[in-house]
């Protein structure tokens, strides 16, 4: 998915970067691939984010829709007839948002990121989309989307050097281009090698730090007295978790599956609560991609075999 994410978004680019000068200098009209392909940038930038920084989370069903009615709107924009008036803005509007989350979820996420490499490219990459969003918008929007010749050339290379830098960054950060990891089963081991590990294992599940649903990383590294980077490169290379909430998730789910098979009357909202989680809807989601099953159907089924 990465890749054909990113590949598409890469020749999306390529062609709003070059259309400017396609039509200008080579006499070639505003076919529906120079105009609809490109305008579907901001949507693949978000799409790319998310399938980057949001790897444990399917992308949300509202953004696939705001993606399809993203095409629909562009196709419109560029057919011969001249579409109504509203429809650029609102396709405009369209693009803004998809961009605007891209950078929201690139931003917020880092809180609970636990991968040093994708943590510290999250700065870079936040600023340079604010910059080239805002950037896009005002002159689009104050030009009336007329942007003269010599603003198209400026856009091409300030795209051309924020492309540079995130390549930069990460291949400086990451040689091995490795954005996703591979799929594996991260595990809580009950012994380890490492004392600051053995004693991060031992406080969870002694003092049930993970029933606290405001559990951060930074709270955690106060409890347990080590610098914050310290405690995020030691759940990430020592126990294999890439966030940070999936790592804490993990005794919650344990702890609800337990309880749901030996607590019978007690409702599956007050062992979500008290586990930690935020709400039930959370709940429900964890507890489903752990045990493949919902916690009325795993508690009906461990009742019935006992």
């Amino acid at each position: 998915r990465v890749r054909l994410i990113a590949s598409t978004f890469a020749l999306a680019s390529i062609v709003y970067i070059v259309r400017p000068l396609l039509e200008q200098y080579l006499g070639l009209d505003d076919s529906l691939f120079l105009g609809v392909f490109p305008s579907l940038a901001p949507s693949l930038i978000l799409l790319f984010v998310w399938v980057v920084f949001e790897e444990e989370s399917d992308i949300p069903w509202w953004i696939l829709s705001l993606f399809a009615v993203d095409i629909v709107m562009s196709f419109w924009a560029s057919l011969p007839t001249p579409a109504p008036d509203g429809i650029p803005i609102l396709s405009q509007s369209i693009k803004i948002f998809m961009a605007s989350m891209a950078i929201y979820q690139v931003w917020c996420g880092q809180e609970h990121d636990l991968v040093e490499m994708r943590l510290k490219a999250r700065l870079y990459i936040a600023g340079a989309l604010a910059i080239t969003v805002l950037g896009v918008a005002i002159a689009e929007i104050f030009l009336v989307f007329e942007v003269p010749l010599q603003g198209e050339v400026v856009g091409m290379a300030w795209m051309f050097l924020v492309a540079l830098m995130i390549n930069v960054v990460f291949v400086r950060l990451n040689p091995s281009a490795l954005l996703v990891g591979a799929p594996f089963e991260p595990v809580i081991l009950d012994n380890h090698q490492d004392p600051v590990v053995t004693d991060l294992l031992q406080r969870m599940t002694e003092e049930r730090l993970y029933s606290d649903h405001d559990l951060r990383v930074g709270t955690l590294a106060e409890i347990m007295g080590i610098p914050e980077y310290q405690l995020r490169k030691k759940i990430n290379q020592s126990l294999g978790y890439r966030n940070f909430n999936q790592f804490v998730n993990r005794y919650r789910i344990e702890e609800a599956g337990e309880r749901l098979a030996n607590e019978a009357r007690t409702p599956v909202l007050s062992i979500a609560l008290d586990v930690g989680f935020r709400s039930i809807s959370s709940f429900n989601t964890a507890f489903q991609k752990h045990f493949g099953v919902s916690p009325t159907g795993y508690r009906a089924e461990m009742l019935s075999n006992s």
